[in-house]
Order: structure tokens, then sequence, then C-alpha cells
């Protein structure tokens, strides 16, 4: 995935959505369905959060996910974690399901392994820092 400086704000985003600056900006923050049928009820977005109950009325549908796509959100469908995720066109997260499916749709941002193995290695060493400073100080 490449990544582009996108705005003043010092933002880096992926080269789709850095090429659709305009469509993120005007975009409104709901699931759009790009291809296929569906009916989306009780849809809940707050922060890095979105909640709703999907009913997929034709095969192949896919949805695009209010979230710019980066590496790291978690999509679960009934409780059950799905990894068929992938970038859409205009840089959004995109997901893809069959028909016949009525299924309560999670995502959240749970950050990439790499990024969680870091934090806790910066933790670790902020304790064993502080440990340190303290035996230095006694």
């Amino acid at each position: 995935m490449k990544l582009l400086h996108g705005t003043a704000k010092a933002e880096y985003l992926p080269k789709k959505a850095y090429e659709n600056r305009f469509y993120i900006a005007t975009r409104d923050k709901n699931i759009y369905t790009l291809q296929g049928k569906a009916v989306i009820e009780k849809e809940k977005k707050e922060g890095n959060k979105l909640e709703a109950k999907l009913t997929i009325l034709e095969d192949g549908t896919i949805f695009e996910l209010p979230y710019i796509y980066y590496p790291g959100y978690e999509i679960r469908l009934d409780g059950t974690i799905n990894r068929d995720t992938f970038e859409t066109e205009n840089g959004f997260l995109g997901l893809k399901l069959d028909k016949d499916i009525e299924v309560e749709l999670e995502v959240r941002y749970s950050g990439t392994k790499i990024m969680n193995m870091s934090n806790l290695i910066s933790f670790i060493s902020l304790i064993v820092f502080g440990v340190y400073i303290w035996k230095k100080e006694n």
C-alpha cells in the first residue's frame, strides 16, 4: 500500500484515497452499497466503531464502509472475524458478502500486529527505564 502526503494537517493517505480527496470531503459517514442489493438497518457510527444490521438480497453485494482503508480494521459478522476486506476504488474499506445472509456487522480499529507489538515493547521499555531510574536514586 503506497502512502502519500495528503493534507495540510500532515496526514498520510493511501494512494487511492489521496486521489479522491474531494470524495472523502463530501462523503457521508454511512455504509454505501457499491454493487448488488442490501438493506442496511440500525446503522450506528461512533468514532472508530461502527455497528449495523445487513440483509443481503443479491449475490456478491459490495459495501463501502465509512473508513479510509488502512490495515488494522477488524470486521466482525455475527461476532466472527471476517478478513475478506479490500480497498475500494475510492480508497475506503470494502466488504463483499453473498446472498441470503442477514448479519450483525461490527467494525473497529484494533491496529496491526506490528503496531500492537511495538506498543507492548514500548510499555515494557518504559517500565524497565522507570525501575532503572528508581534504583539509581536509591
